[in-house]
């Protein structure tokens, strides 16, 4: 066995997601594998994306993955946002509340759950937004008191 044929492999199926039609995409990103789902989560349709993040096999890294996009469609990070299941994975809680395109709202609310070490990163980030900062800011000064 060479380098080279699991290459083939997956070229092949994203020649076939590529002919697909938009509801053999959704269908397959509610059953398909961890290959299919990665392929998936990448297509430019919304609808696509949000049946990836509804697959029941999706794992706990790849739901970190996803939140860390930052081309990321918005209902598919709020999505992951509000789903009790996501929120129990600490890493997709950190993900989400750096992820400038998780709500406002959303993601200020999961600043009290995450650690020290991990606000102040927040705190620091210029790649947040300044009221997700700030509030870190306020949450770090809190606990120290």
């Amino acid at each position: 066995m060479t380098n080279e044929e699991p290459d083939k492999e997956s070229q092949s199926l994203s020649q076939k997601i590529a002919r697909m039609t938009v509801a053999e995409k959704i269908k397959l990103a509610m059953t398909g594998d961890k290959e299919a789902r990665g392929i998936l989560i990448r297509d430019g349709n919304k609808m696509v994306q949000g049946a990836v993040v509804q697959n029941a096999r999706l794992t706990d890294a790849e739901a970190v993955q996803i939140a860390k996009m930052r081309t990321m469609d918005e209902g598919v990070i709020r999505h992951l946002a509000t789903e009790r299941k996501w929120l129990k994975v600490y890493p997709v809680k950190v993900a989400l509340a750096k992820n400038p395109k998780t709500p406002l709202m959303l993601a200020i609310r999961l600043l009290p759950l995450l650690r020290e070490a991990d606000l102040r990163d927040i705190a620091k980030s210029k790649d947040v937004l300044k009221t997700i900062s700030s509030q870190a800011l306020r949450l770090l000064s809190q606990k120290k008191q």
